[in-house]
C-alpha cells in the first residue's frame, strides 16, 4: 500500500508543476495537488481564509469536492478529508 501511494504522490507532484493558471479554479486545485503530496496543514489554513475572505463560486467548490472526496478515503492524508468537511459547510452556508 505504501508504495502505491508514494506512486501517487509521485503523480500528485507531477501534476502540480502543470498548476500554472491563475484562475480561481486553478488556485484550488493547486491547494489540493499540495495536500495531495502531504503538504496539508498550510493549505488548510489557506483554504480557510480564502473561504472567508473571497469565497470561490459554488461551481469551483463542487468540482474541487470531487477530488477532495477521492483524497479524503486515504488515511494518510487527514487534511484531504479536513478540507472537504471545510467546503462542505461553505456550501451549505
Amino acid at each position: 500500500m505504501q508504495e502505491r501511494l508514494d506512486e501517487a504522490r509521485d503523480w500528485w507532484q507531477n501534476g502540480l508543476a502543470l498548476c500554472t493558471g491563475d484562475s480561481e479554479y486553478d488556485r484550488l486545485g493547486y491547494l489540493i495537488f499540495e495536500m495531495a503530496i502531504g503538504e496539508g496543514s498550510a493549505q488548510l489554513a489557506t483554504l480557510k481564509t480564502l473561504l472567508i475572505d473571497n469565497p470561490p463560486t459554488t461551481k469551483n467548490l463542487e468540482s474541487i469536492l470531487e477530488d477532495l472526496d477521492l483524497l479524503a478515503e486515504c488515511p494518510e492524508l487527514p487534511a484531504a478529508a479536513t478540507a472537504r468537511t471545510l467546503i462542505q459547510s461553505h456550501l451549505t452556508l
